[in-house]
């Protein structure tokens, strides 16, 4: 939060003021249900003061977790995909099936790979 306070440009002269800020609030962190699971725990603090609480909930995303049907590793280009010191490098090609009944967005995601696909050194 931030708060500017200032004198009007055509106001001549000292000002005084008093300010009163109160801020109050709960904190409290996104909450994740895996696959499976049948509740979990959220945690609310109210740092300022005590306040009272109405909770309510929105399910707004829904993951399905599913396996490859098909894997295939084969060597890439020996042209290209050669490390120097002449040791070839694989691909691994995954084929996944589902079908989507409802409307939706499918935004595949995997966590295991996320931090070595695009971040490895070769």
């Amino acid at each position: 939060m931030e708060a500017c306070i200032s004198q009007w440009w055509s106001a001549l002269g000292d000002s005084e003021l008093t300010v009163t800020v109160e801020c109050r609030g709960v904190v409290a962190e996104a909450v994740h249900i895996a696959p499976g699971q049948t509740a979990a725990r959220v945690d609310v603090a109210a740092p300022i003061k005590t306040i009272k609480l109405n909770p309510t909930a929105v399910l707004d995303t829904h993951i399905h977790p599913i396996r490859p049907t098909y894997c295939q590793i084969r060597p890439l280009s020996r042209t290209r995909d050669v490390f120097p010191t002449d040791r070839q490098i694989y691909g691994m090609t995954l084929t996944y099936n589902f079908t989507q009944k409802d409307k939706g967005v499918v935004r595949p995601y995997s966590p295991w790979l996320s931090s070595v696909l695009y971040e490895s050194a070769y």
